[in-house]
């Protein structure tokens, strides 16, 4: 470390002054945190008026190790710190966070006023009194620099403390997390404080920071009575009292003197005294005898003085406690007890005193107590033995509402829960045995022994478990039978908690690996046990963890893994958000999904599949119908830590280094395990390349990641698909990244596997941020090939116009996947933009209405891709009164593009009926385009699109097959005949074709609105027997609408009569179907296409008919005549014979 003084003067007309100061560099700071003690003046109500013009006075300043002050109840005091301190307390903490670099969690607790800073920013600003103890977990990011920090605290005079610790991510706690740096080269543990008269002084050593070496120390005026220096060290018994005085330490050696001041009083502490037990009236108590199962009368420790801590000896009966926030005794006993004397003592730092407490706790003499244990609100219990009542009445919620003491025979409990919700309820023994435990609403009846005949059996619907460490774990167990708490070998770990009211391990894992845990569960007739496994960022040999999650769900939603028409597993899905994480064989599976609503899923509530780096492995979603499937293989291109060709030379490579015909066999081959070695300073940029094990060619997308902290390109086959911390152009071999992630991570990248060719080559530059020191390469890259027909990314975030902010609708809920919630702005136009890590090529994006869909809906919609200058560039725009046709409708806007934005924006720039837009959700997808294979009758159709035909020779209308999605690919619905129909009507009747289009509509607006409305427009002006609607379909283009065949019946010698009256009512349509029509969408128009058609049976064809139907029966009469002469001949020939 170097350290220099230097002098500064100051030059007036007066004369100079001057005054010499050290700077000191290259050193980390001390350990530890400066802490300076305040008393706030005055008797003016603190939590009144938290902060403002107090007047405040330091009475104490130290170094402390940590920030570690337990709650402790009023009067009472910190050890050694002046008395006059408290109860009006002030504290700042000063000094900094030495972290190495990587994220860390600030875990504070505190009850009172806090502010926390770390490099100048608030983390916490929660200064006023608190009425219940406060918890706070603050997330900090270190790049392995000191961070500043200051932490504020005050105390209103109540039950008062602050602690705060620093854990790593995982919840592993940091030692020593706390650094300061000294004011003066020389410096002691206690600047300012107090010390007391017969109490021995902890030894205060000297602290030089600096290289200055001290040879000898010398201190005036001289320290008080009895305390001494020697080598520089304080120590000592003050012998008396003594005011404050400033005494100056002077240290002296080769390169100078350095000096200090320290500023200390000398004060007598007296001991505690007065001390006793008193009840809620303020009596004296030293004996009491309670019931067992009945609350003790509060008794709290009294004493008169100064008291640092207290205690109680020895250990309490079960159910009762010392409250150290208020030196109150209080509780349920929950066990018997003979007459037992306890010791309370009370101490400081000089003296404990001592006061004794004889405690009896009363007993059941029909046999062991049973108790109750109710959640979710009151009951009424009836408990009876045979037709004996022995309980009737109401039961609080809790533990102890019911409290019997009763033979050990068999009885029958009815509860009555008093909430329309669920309630919780366990029967227990004094001993810790339940009886019985589950849950009931309404009435419930049940009937226990309380003599255990036979032995409990615990059992789990499941006995393999995967997680990941810091994610949340959750087991529920089921127990038959009465049993004793369970017992876990080995002990669960600290990070996971047992919830012995509802049998739930919840919490999580800190550690990678294999944990195996047996519970068992016994009574005194025997016990059984299961034993489950949990896999932590680990599997079975050949096997693979994958995370599976939904943002959120409907309850009857489920998706299912199916391995050779075998079901491998089902995930659930119950209502809200989803996670798990299942270990899998590297097999080629199908995916079966279903979603409980017609409409399928809503967008971004895709089931995304994840690898435990968070590396995309898949995104699967129900889109406009119930159910679908999707092939799914864990194909990898490209494992980690495989070898590459490393280019990291000064010279930049060929321009032609990242396409597949470059010549890299003079390249270095390494990989990540056996590290790439260092980049010498000033190099900016290093190369690799490798050819991928696979092009894909049966899957959908390629997905290359890359673990990068600086800048980076990736390319596949020349093309790039991913930057990272780099300048949108303008990248050259010299030029150094533009920002670093805090810590390494893993980018992905993505290529539809339409655009790859064999063998696909793998191109990456790694551009580094800081070129002064040479330093190790790192870098590793892995690759999968993905299935599914649209990939979501999870790492953008959501940023909005803001115009007026609505309670209950930011724009967090355009992307929960919840489609109740919504985004809402006003002041047209409004925006969503999105803000992606690295940017991202998105052509797809949908977008769901909210429930409002008459009002506020957006009918014109605009979709810009931006650049990271800010350029942008329209993508796809839409106007549509019916852009969304009905509540929560999702209108899919799909669009070319093959360029990488890092923000895209959705502009809505007009709405239906208001000045404020909403949406339910915004989506932005990458798809690889599905549809149907076309033929010579078939159109090539879009998935979920319906093509149509023509119905053939004597029949007018149309045909209709529907893309439907099977396996991820497009494949055609069974043909639909029910819009054709003949074109030849009966005799005596006719009728009357025509084509209607109406634009700004929708199939269901039109069936469940216009359809009508147009039949009764006519009526009003025509008469017409019947009118049908026999083939409609919907059109996309610069509008939607929808198309229909219409045809009027009526008798044949009308026929001329309702061609013209229908041709006439074609040009006033419109006015007539708003007249009679019902709430109708305003903006739609109504076109006749072609020509009105009169169709009717020629009178020729009539007559034509009527001959030959005349020929037919003369025919068959004649027939007939001859037949019978026939016979007649036959027969007589006969006889004659």
């Amino acid at each position: 470390m170097l350290t220099r003084r230097f002098f500064l003067f100051c030059h007036s007309l007066a004369g100079v002054a001057m005054t010499p100061f050290h700077v000191a560099a290259g050193r980390l700071p001390l350990s530890g945190l400066q802490a300076e003690y305040f008393t706030a003046e005055g008797e003016e109500d603190l939590c009144e008026r938290p902060g403002a013009d107090w007047s405040l006075t330091r009475r104490a300043m130290c170094v402390e190790k940590a920030i570690a002050r337990p709650q402790q109840a009023p009067g009472t005091v910190w050890p050694l710190l002046p008395a006059e301190l408290f109860p009006r307390l002030v504290v700042r903490w000063r000094g900094y966070l030495v972290l190495a670099e990587g994220s860390y969690v600030l875990q504070i607790i505190y009850r009172d006023g806090l502010r926390v800073k770390v490099n100048g920013t608030t983390l916490v600003d929660d200064w006023k009194c608190q009425q219940m103890l406060q918890q706070r977990s603050v997330a900090v990011e270190s790049l392995g620099s000191p961070l500043s920090l200051v932490v504020e605290y005050f105390s209103g005079g109540g039950v008062f403390g602050v602690e705060i610790s620093v854990t790593e991510a995982s919840g592993r706690t940091v030692n020593a997390p706390f650094g300061y740096v000294p004011q003066t080269l020389l410096s002691y543990r206690v600047t300012q404080g107090r010390l007391y008269r017969g109490l021995t002084l902890a030894s205060m050593m000297p602290i030089v920071f600096s290289n200055f070496q001290p040879q000898s120390f010398a201190v005036a005026p001289l320290l008080p009575a009895g305390v001494e220096i020697a080598n520089g060290i304080v120590f000592g018994t003050p012998r008396s009292d003594a005011p404050e005085g400033f005494f100056t330490v002077t240290a002296v050696g080769a390169q100078g003197s350095a000096e200090t001041t320290l500023r200390l009083d000398v004060q007598t502490m007296l001991p505690p005294t007065q001390l006793r037990l008193e009840d809620t009236a303020g009596n004296n108590v030293t004996r009491v005898s309670v019931p067992q199962f009945q609350r003790l009368v509060p008794l709290t420790l009294r004493w008169s003085g100064r008291v640092s801590d207290y205690s109680v000896y020895p250990s309490l009966p079960r159910g009762l406690a010392f409250d150290r926030e208020t030196a109150t005794l209080q509780g349920v006993p929950t066990s018997a007890l003979r007459p037992t004397h306890f010791e309370f003592s009370v101490s400081n730092d000089v003296k404990i005193e001592r006061v004794s407490l004889e405690l009896e706790v009363t007993g059941c003499a029909e046999g062991p107590f049973v108790y109750s244990w109710l959640e979710g609100g009151d009951a009424h219990v009836i408990v009876r033995r045979g037709e004996t009542v022995v309980f009737d009445g109401p039961v609080k919620q809790g533990l102890y509402g019911l409290v019997l003491c009763v033979p050990p025979q068999r009885y029958v409990f009815s509860f009555n829960c008093s909430q329309h919700s669920e309630c919780f309820y366990a029967l227990m023994r004094e001993d810790d045995l339940t009886y019985r435990m589950g849950s009931f609403q309404g009435l419930y009846e049940t009937q226990v022994d309380l003599n255990v005949t036979a032995p409990p059996l615990v059992t789990l619907n499941r006995t393999v478990f995967y997680t990941s460490p810091g994610y949340p774990f959750l087991l529920s167990l089921d127990v038959q039978g009465a049993f004793l708490p369970l017992v876990f070998s080995p002990p669960l770990p600290s990070s996971l908690r047992f919830d012995k009211e509802h049998l739930i391990i919840s919490g999580n894992f800190t550690a990678a690996g294999r944990y195996s845990f047996r519970v068992i569960a016994s009574n005194a007739c025997g016990s059984s046990s299961v034993v489950f496994s949990v896999y932590v960022d680990a599997c079975p040999s050949s096997t693979v963890l994958l995370h599976f999650r939904r943002k959120n769900s409907l309850a009857g939603d489920y998706a299912r893994v199916v391995y050779k028409g075998e079901e491998v597993t089902r995930l659930l899905f119950s209502g809200g958000a989803y996670f798990d994480m299942f270990c899998v064989q590297r097999h080629a599976y199908t995916l079966f999904l279903h979603a409980s609503s017609p409409l399928g899923w809503t967008p971004n509530s895709e089931l995304v599949i994840t690898d435990t780096q968070q590396r995309l492995v898949g995104s699967f979603s129900v889109v406009g119908q119930q159910q679908t499937s999707f092939p799914f293989a864990l194909v990898s291109a490209l494992a980690e830590t495989s070898f590459f060709r490393l280019y990291a030379i000064s010279l930049p490579p060929s321009s032609r280094w990242n396409l597949p015909s470059f010549d890299a066999s003079a390249w270095e081959m390494r990989s990540a395990s056996q590290g790439w070695g260092k980049v010498a300073s000033g190099l900016a940029t290093v190369y690799f390349r490798r050819n991928l094990e696979t092009a894909c060619a049966d899957s959908s997308f390629l997905r290359v990641s890359i673990k990068v902290q600086d800048g980076g390109i990736v390319y596949v086959n020349g093309r790039e698909i991913l930057r990272v911390n780099l300048p949108p152009e303008g990248v050259d071999h010299s030029t150094p990244a533009r920002s670093r992630f805090p810590t390494l991570r893993w980018v992905d990248g993505f290529i539809a596997a339409s655009q790859l060719e064999s063998p696909a080559l793998l191109a990456v530059e790694i551009h580094r941020f800081r070129l002064v020191e040479p330093e190790p390469i790192v870098f590793d890259a892995e690759a999968r090939c993905l299935s599914g027909n649209a990939l979501t990314f999870t790492e953008n975030t959501l940023v909005s116009s803001n115009h007026t902010i609505v309670a209950g609708h930011e724009v967090a809920a355009a992307q929960d996947g919840n489609h109740v919630s919504a985004w809402e702005d006003g002041l047209l136009p409004v925006w969503v933009e999105s803000q992606f890590l690295a940017p991202r090529v998105i052509n797809r994006v949908d977008m769901q209405a909210g429930r409002f869909w008459w009002w506020e809906v957006p009918h014109c919609v605009r979709v810009v891709g931006l650049d990271e200058e800010g350029s942008e560039q329209v993508l796809k725009q839409v106007s549509s009164a019916l852009l969304f046709p009905s509540p929560y409708a999702v209108a899919s806007l799909s669009f070319a593009n093959d360029r990488a934005f890092a923000r895209y924006r959705v502009d809505v720039l007009d709405v239906l009926c208001g000045s404020a837009a909403q949406f339910a959700e915004i989506a932005f997808l990458y798809e690889k385009p599905v549809f149907c294979e076309g033929d010579g009758e078939w159109p090539t159709t879009a998935l979920h699109h319906t093509a149509t035909a023509e119905c053939g020779k004597r029949r007018v209308g149309g045909l209709r097959r529907t893309c439907e999605e099977a396996n991820g690919e497009g494949t055609w619905s069974s043909v639909d005949e029910s819009g054709c129909v003949a074109t030849t009507p009966t005799y005596g009747v006719a009728f009357v074709d025509w084509r209607l289009s109406v634009s700004n509509c929708s199939l269901p607006i039109w069936e469940r609105q216009v359809r009508e409305s147009v039949s009764r427009a006519i009526a009003s002006v025509c008469v017409v027997d019947e009118l049908s609607f026999f083939f409609v379909t919907e059109f996309n283009g610069d509008t939607f609408g929808v198309l229909a065949e219409v045809r009027a019946q009526v008798a044949r010698k009308r026929g001329n009569e309702a061609l013209e009256c229908l041709q006439r009512a074609s040009a006033q349509l419109p006015y007539l179907v708003y007249k009679y029509g019902v709430s109708l969408p305003e903006r739609m128009q109504f076109n006749i296409e072609g020509e009105f058609v009169l169709r009717k049976l020629a009178s020729w064809i009539f007559f034509l008919v009527v001959v030959l139907v005349l020929v037919l029966v003369a025919t068959w009469k004649g027939y007939g005549v001859w037949w019978r002469r026939s016979r007649s001949f036959t027969s007589r020939r006969f006889q004659m014979k």
